[in-house]
């Protein structure tokens, strides 16, 4: 099977809030699966971040707004047939308050490659079983930021 995993940043709503961040993911997935019928979409939920956005001041009330975006995510998910994963990365390891350290990139990774394991899928670049072709070139990582 086909599978697209998405890992979704805090712009959308740092610049717009997360009910339109919401319409937009909506937006998007109805987009791939006209152009790419029976893919299989997964969505990487919002890390939390402290910085403040344009919207919102720095602290709790961004907290808030992307922990309201990750709930409606969850119930977008629901209803357009997509699966979400959540690596919850503390904030304690979001270098900057905003990205990732190596550490919570290794949270991610994880956490993808559960779910690709947890679901039985085999061709990725995280998977173990030997390839069938000595002429397939392996794919580059999933990840790879160097922090």
């Amino acid at each position: 099977r086909n599978l697209l995993i998405f890992i979704i940043g805090t712009n959308d709503v740092h610049r717009v809030g997360a009910d339109e961040t919401v319409r937009r993911v909506a937006y998007t997935i109805e987009s791939i699966r006209y152009f790419y019928p029976g893919i299989h979409i997964v969505w990487q939920m919002l890390q939390r971040r402290t910085r403040k956005t344009w919207l919102l001041p720095e602290g709790e009330s961004v907290l808030n707004e992307i922990s309201r975006c990750n709930v409606r995510l969850t119930q977008l998910a629901a209803q357009m047939n997509f699966d979400t994963i959540q690596p919850d990365i503390p904030i304690n390891y979001m270098y900057d308050g905003l990205h990732p350290s190596a550490y919570g990139v290794n949270m991610m990774e994880e956490t993808i490659r559960h779910y690709l394991r947890t679901n039985k899928v085999i061709c990725s670049s995280f998977s173990t079983v030997p390839s069938f072709s000595s002429t397939i070139v392996s794919p580059p990582p999933l990840m790879s930021i160097n922090l």
